[in-house]
């Protein structure tokens, strides 16, 4: 399966979906993503997953293929039921909040890709790179693949909506455009409110500045604008 949406159908559709959930309210309060992912009709468990060179993350059942995971009795292939989304258990702590949303948003969009398709769900891997580990061509490119990528983007639009993202920088930025200098810098004063904002959406700082530069919120600046006051003694002008 391979139903690719361009990143504005994407949104479009994610919106739809977490409106039709939420209410009223989807421009107002964070996603209640776990309750989206029930009101799917989704399973979620918690498992210790037996990993090798990448670091897994969540896995969307297809009912058919096995992954290993840890029992009592050690690591043992398993297979789950269709619309099973397992999350790793090492998620399942406070401080891992932002990482765990993302992961079960990931798998959330595949399965929502099984229904825009019409066709019977595939299995998949949420992963994260090990970086002290050396990883092989095939398993850079298992975890890179165009399906993982767009099930990222397809993440990113169920947690931040754009109207949810619009009105929570508005209030928190009190109407204040938000500032980008060159490709990637902010001042001191937006870094903190750009904390806040994440922080109320539970998403991590990376992933809302991501999705805010996708939505071309940000105003460019150039850098020398940020730079300026640094002075320079000597250079190649002398």
């Amino acid at each position: 399966m391979n139903h690719y949406l361009t990143q504005r159908a994407q949104d479009e559709i994610c919106e739809d979906l977490i409106k039709r959930y939420a209410g009223v309210y989807y421009p107002y309060r964070p996603v209640d993503i776990i309750g989206f992912a029930k009101a799917l009709s989704l399973d979620l468990r918690y498992v210790v997953f037996n990993d090798d060179n990448e670091e897994r993350l969540g896995f969307y059942a297809d009912g058919t293929t096995p992954t290993v995971v840890m029992t009592r009795n050690g690591p043992k292939e398993k297979v789950f039921p269709e619309n099973t989304i397992l999350i790793s258990r090492k998620l399942d702590r406070p401080e891992m909040k932002n990482k765990f949303r993302f992961t079960l948003a990931h798998e959330v969009y595949h399965h929502i890709e099984s229904l825009l398709s019409g066709e019977k769900p595939v299995s998949s891997y949420s992963s994260e790179i090990l970086t002290n580990e050396e990883m092989t061509v095939n398993d850079l490119r298992k975890i890179m693949n165009h399906r993982e990528i767009q099930a990222d983007r397809g993440a990113a639009a169920l947690l931040m909506p754009k109207k949810l993202v619009v009105n929570t920088c508005n209030s928190v930025m009190n109407d204040e455009p938000i500032c980008i200098y060159g490709k990637d810098n902010f001042d001191d004063d937006t870094y903190d409110k750009l904390h806040e904002i994440a922080e109320f959406m539970q998403v991590s700082l990376t992933a809302l500045i991501i999705r805010l530069k996708h939505l071309r919120l940000v105003e460019k600046h150039d850098l020398s604008e940020l730079t300026g006051n640094v002075v320079l003694v000597g250079g190649a002008q002398d």
